[in-house]
């Protein structure tokens, strides 16, 4: 029985020695393909971070006509432009000159109240009295011409009914235009823009101030 035992005790420490020299074995072999030591963990937001962002630009377009603007807002349609805003560009356009028949300011108010009475028991009842600029303000305009002989043949009725001090006076006309701001433009973006724009005559694309 003694002898039974003896071997059953050693048999266990055999197994338990094979058991141990396998799991020794097992951690090195753990120990070799892992290298914890060169394993960190990378936080979220840098994570992010490392992902390459696209640069997203604002240009100011223009300017434009009211019904320029309309076709160039329309052809951008397709490229879904985050943001898109108008913006007043009042301009005065060297070539859009005109003439203006009038009567300079005399008497203030008052005394354009009563030229224009005059004007009206004339015949002339086309007349406005002007606020703008400071230098013309209680002048009464009788027309605006494009074509400076409309202006000239309206002055020589005017004269001719007595009224000696009207004059005629060329003047730059001041146009509304507009001006398209974008934002959040990539690179395509900027680029198929710049196309559009280029089929606008006098249109330019600058970076927005």
């Amino acid at each position: 029985m003694t002898k039974i035992l003896f071997w059953l005790l050693l048999l266990a420490n055999g197994v338990m020695l094979v058991l141990m020299a396998d799991g020794g074995h097992e951690s090195a072999q753990l120990k070799r393909q892992f290298h914890p030591e060169r394993i960190s963990l990378i936080p979220a937001q840098s994570a992010a971070k490392s992902v390459t962002e696209p640069v997203l630009a604002c240009f100011d377009v223009g300017s434009f006509s009211r019904q320029a603007v309309n076709v160039f807002k329309t052809r951008l349609t397709p490229l879904k432009i985050p943001a898109i805003a108008e913006k007043p560009d009042l301009a005065v356009d060297a070539k859009a000159e005109s003439h203006m028949v009038y009567l300079p300011p005399k008497n203030g108010a008052a005394g354009a109240s009563q030229r224009v009475t005059r004007l009206h028991n004339l015949g002339f009842a086309d007349t406005y009295v002007l606020q703008e600029p400071p230098s013309r303000r209680w002048s009464i305009s009788l027309g605006l011409f494009k074509n400076k002989a409309s202006a000239q043949a309206l002055l020589d009725q005017v004269r001719r009914a007595g009224v000696s001090e009207a004059r005629i006076e060329s003047v730059s006309t001041a146009v509304a235009r507009i001006r398209v701001e974008l934002r959040g433009l990539d690179a395509g973006m900027q680029k198929d823009v710049a196309a559009i724009a280029a089929d606008f005559p006098g249109v330019e694309m600058r970076a927005c101030q």
